[in-house]
């Protein structure tokens, strides 16, 4: 399994470091390998570099020649996020009762390293212009919803419809949202840059200003503009507040290269 990890970061590593469609012949073969770690159960490291090497693929492909990629991609963040947020209620619980770390119910490192790449993923996707993913478009509103609540006329005052399913990062936010969790300042969104700038995490909680703030930068009117900053988050270097968009998005991708067991 390790070895099998360490050959999929190298391939990743290849396509982030040679230029934009070189690989486009072997796509078909590169997603068959992708497709055949993701059939190996319980094997959180493999499963981790499967998510990095589709975050090169989206900047090292053009939009059209990914298409085939996304059924699987959302498949698979989907239960990885359906799995994350069981052990969310748990690390919640947990946190509550005082025990911070290594606590009893809650999956060690591998699993916590595979929610942050899933998290990863998802920054990415929603950071990137719409016009560089658009069939990634179709599936948006599962993770963060729509940008619009629809309303209603009810009388003479107008009521916000609930919606018929809630998205998978909105319930998230939700179970974050209770008495006894720290309080934090939500990470403040700026267009075409993800928010996740950490290289690990000692507990689920830990990841509660990245999904408050995301949840809030997308539930925002369809009129709202999220500005772009110089200045994005209190974790960012000023090397990295003076990188444009596309140099950060590769900065943080090369991170992970260097810091991904």
């Amino acid at each position: 399994m390790a070895q099998r990890a360490r050959l999929l970061k190298r391939l990743g590593f290849a396509i982030f470091s040679s230029p934009v469609d070189q690989y486009e012949p072997f796509l078909p073969e590169i997603q068959e390998r992708l497709s055949e770690c993701l059939r190996i159960v319980m094997a959180p490291p493999v499963h981790v570099q499967v998510f990095l090497c589709w975050r090169v693929l989206l900047v090292r492909m053009s939009a059209n020649n990914l298409t085939a990629f996304w059924p699987v991609i959302i498949s698979e963040l989907i239960q990885v996020l359906l799995q994350m947020e069981q052990d969310l209620v748990t690390a919640c619980k947990q946190y509550i009762r005082g025990k911070r770390k290594g606590a009893k119910g809650e999956r060690q490192d591998p699993w916590l390293t595979l929610y942050l790449a899933a998290c990863k993923l998802v920054d990415l996707v929603l950071a990137l212009p719409a016009s560089n993913l658009p069939q990634f478009q179709l599936y948006q509103w599962a993770f963060v919803g729509e940008q619009t609540q629809r309303r209603r006329l009810i009388g003479s005052s107008t009521t916000v419809v609930p919606p018929d399913f809630e998205p998978y990062l909105v319930r998230m936010a939700n179970i974050l949202d209770q008495e006894g969790l720290p309080e934090c300042k939500p990470l403040k969104a700026s267009a075409g840059r993800p928010l996740l700038n950490v290289d690990s995490l000692s507990s689920l909680v830990d990841l509660k200003p990245f999904i408050v703030g995301l949840v809030h930068a997308y539930q925002r009117t369809a009129t709202t503009v999220i500005p772009s900053r110089r200045h994005h988050s209190s974790s960012h270097s000023d090397s990295e507040d003076s990188m444009s968009n596309g140099e950060f998005v590769e900065h943080l991708i090369a991170k992970d290269f260097l810091e991904l067991s």
